[in-house]
């Protein structure tokens, strides 16, 4: 239990500090926060990720949008005015 307990936390950069476990109990109960506190902070990063991706291909959609309708225009003479 205690390598177990040394890897989950050396891996998950929580680090030693001034308290730690001792007993198997407390060591069972640091794994487990240790990680829960990962998975919940992976999900978050790739929830920001993912959205910040979506504003990216929203504005991409947009100038693509754009582009299209500036080159109707100049096909069929309109001017600045017009558009």
């Amino acid at each position: 239990m205690l390598s177990i307990y040394w890897a989950v936390t050396t891996l998950s950069t929580v680090g030693y500090g001034d308290i730690s476990a001792y007993t198997q109990l407390e060591m069972l109960l640091s794994i487990l926060w240790m990680t829960f506190g990962l998975c919940f902070f992976s999900f978050m990063i790739g929830s920001l990720s993912s959205m910040l991706q979506s504003i990216d291909t929203k504005e991409v959609v947009l100038t693509n949008k754009l582009a299209t309708i500036d080159e109707m225009s100049a096909e069929l003479g309109l001017n600045a005015d017009t558009k």
